[in-house]
């Protein structure tokens, strides 16, 4: 009985332990999220730049560099009497909205460096969680009010390590970095799910061109600005290609944003690219980017499967342009893939016809090949196996090609792609091409 009596106790007192922490526990979850379970879901169409009509998606979105298309968007949030953020990275500023009407505005201490791996994207997000004072394992700091966006970009206060020093000012790792006030001011708004508006301009595209045609064998072509996408020649852009270009360039993009937000691209990096999910990443990426007319059906290792555009192409370039330029420069050979320490990645040999081309700023080619040596699964080598994949082995080779020049314009350097498929000579067609649009066009 005794026994009995004492299990009985210890049972009671077990239970009641376990419902204490519960509660403990329930307190503390609660503090971070209960109030903070509102999930918007705005249903709203805008005109893009081009005069098209499209349901507002969620993710990176370089026509937000656009200032026309992001108060567009913008307007169109307001109408709906939405509640959201806006994040100008132009004026440095933070807007917060409330049933469509301003209800402050905060500013923008310090943001990505452009240009670098942790550019912040323009974009249109959603507000994916929140935490008081998160901890960043990749940065060893801790960023107090806390609002995560994309991957591993934030919205949050000023981070201090962990002896509580402050961190030096200057440029962000891609985070929108806040005085703790202001943090705390947005932090209080955000609900999770509330759309979150980054945008910033491109001054680039203020220029214009003044028109006539080449000679070229590609069976289609395009050469357009990537500043203002001012299209200088093209042919049958529309033509459909299974080209294997775009699958190298789209993996070295999806290894490199995934791996800041997991090993899941390392892993699926270290089995050539075999998994059928990082497949579904990158067929989410061109969907995002609004490329309707690709498919990559298997891995980039089979990636003669895939079929695309020259339109879409053009859409990925602009992309890489205006939001990964790192990965064009890495194509290039023109960086030490550095990120926050020395680099660990150093082996990166892309061959490129135009790669000695003093003017060349990236692209690639279906003989692009690379010796990679690293076995570590690195970002610097997930974004370098783009360039060793093997080349087509067909009696009835074509040639494509992908190449972005820096090119002089009545004084004024401009950023310009060219994109040749199914050619019987990709680098004379380019070549061709390239002396085009300078003789032409001024």
């Amino acid at each position: 009985m005794e026994i009995l009596k004492g299990t009985s106790r210890f049972i009671y007192i077990l239970v009641s332990a376990l419902l204490l922490i519960g509660v403990v526990l329930g307190i503390f979850v609660g503090r971070h999220y209960a109030s903070d379970t509102i999930v918007y879901d705005y249903q709203l169409k805008v005109e893009t730049p081009t005069g098209d009509h499209v349901a507002l998606q969620y993710g990176i979105w370089p026509e937000l560099a656009n200032i026309d298309f992001f108060q567009k968007v913008r307007e169109g949030f307001i109408a709906e009497r939405a509640n959201f953020i806006e994040a100008n990275l132009t004026s440095m500023q933070i807007h917060a909205y409330k049933d469509g009407q301003l209800l402050f505005t905060v500013p923008i201490k310090s943001k990505g460096k452009e240009g670098s791996w942790w550019e912040t994207p323009s974009g249109l997000y959603r507000a994916e969680g929140k935490e008081e004072n998160h901890f960043s394992s990749f940065g060893h700091v801790y960023m107090p009010w806390s609002v995560p966006f994309q991957g591993n970009f934030f919205i949050h206060g000023w981070p201090y390590y962990p002896d509580g020093s402050p961190v030096k000012e200057g440029y962000s790792g891609g985070c929108i970095r806040l005085e703790d006030t202001y943090a705390k001011q947005v932090f209080e708004h955000i609900k999770v799910g509330m759309p979150i508006l980054v945008f910033e301009e491109d001054i680039k595209n203020a220029f214009s061109y003044a028109l006539q045609a080449p000679q070229v064998e590609a069976k289609s072509y395009l050469v357009a600005d990537l500043g203002n996408n001012f299209v200088l020649v093209s042919s049958d852009t529309e033509v459909e290609s299974n080209t294997t270009l775009l699958s190298k360039l789209m993996t070295a993009v999806v290894s490199s944003e995934y791996k800041n937000i997991s090993d899941e691209a390392a892993i699926a990096i270290q089995s050539y690219f075999g998994l059928n999910r990082f497949a579904a990443l990158m067929q989410a990426k061109a969907q995002a980017l609004g490329m309707h007319t690709t498919t990559f059906l298997r891995s980039p290792k089979k990636a003669e499967s895939d079929s695309t555009t020259i339109g879409d192409i053009f859409l990925f370039l602009k992309y890489l342009y205006t939001n990964r330029p790192f990965i064009l420069s890495m194509s290039a050979n023109k960086t030490d893939t550095r990120t926050y320490s020395a680099p660990i990645f150093q082996d990166i040999k892309p061959v490129h016809p135009f790669l000695a081309h003093e003017s060349f700023k990236g692209g690639a080619s279906n003989s692009n090949k690379a010796e990679v040596s690293n076995d570590v699964g690195t970002m610097e080598a997930s974004v370098a196996l783009v360039f060793a994949h093997p080349e087509k082995e067909t009696s009835e080779f074509s040639e494509d090609l992908i190449s972005v020049f820096s090119i002089p314009f009545n004084g004024e350097e401009r950023t310009v792609g060219f994109v040749v498929l199914d050619s019987p000579d990709a680098v004379e067609d380019t070549e061709a091409l390239l002396s085009f649009v300078q003789s032409m066009y001024h």
